[in-house]
């Protein structure tokens, strides 16, 4: 009995950190208003908007750009990686059409909403060294 126990209480403990890391994915704190006044906002309501969300949510035919559906896919990964898939794959309907200075200030703002740590950055090549973390 006293193993069985034990093990319930090492499961429970086992699931704090994953139980953590979905709130914050799921962006615990974060308003899910998008502020137009924001940097990358009118880039992002222009460019990206009509297909994932005025709140990153996203829909049916295009993923969430917060949250934990954004974040299970990018966690981990350089911040760099992010804006390369944007500027090289969106618009969906015109890939690789956006101005670079676009893309970076929607890159950034994806990553505000997602509260993930980021310096404003004068070009991608800022990016490189960067992770997305889960706060």
């Amino acid at each position: 009995m006293r193993m069985v126990h034990r093990r319930i209480i090492w499961s429970a403990m086992a699931l704090v950190p994953a139980i953590g890391i979905v709130s914050a994915a799921q962006g615990e704190g974060a308003s899910s208003a998008l502020d137009p006044a924001a940097p990358g906002a009118a880039q992002y309501a222009a460019h990206c908007a009509a297909c994932h969300g005025a709140t990153l949510d996203g829909f049916d035919h295009a993923p969430p750009l917060r949250g934990l559906g954004f974040m299970s896919g990018w966690a981990g990964e350089k911040q760099r990686k992010l804006y390369s898939r944007i500027i090289s794959t969106m618009p969906a309907n015109d890939p690789g059409s956006l101005e670079p200075a676009d893309v970076l200030a929607i890159t950034q703002l994806v990553l505000r909403m997602n509260n993930v740590a980021t310096a404003p950055a004068a070009s991608a090549s800022d990016l490189d060294e960067r992770l997305i973390v889960i706060p």
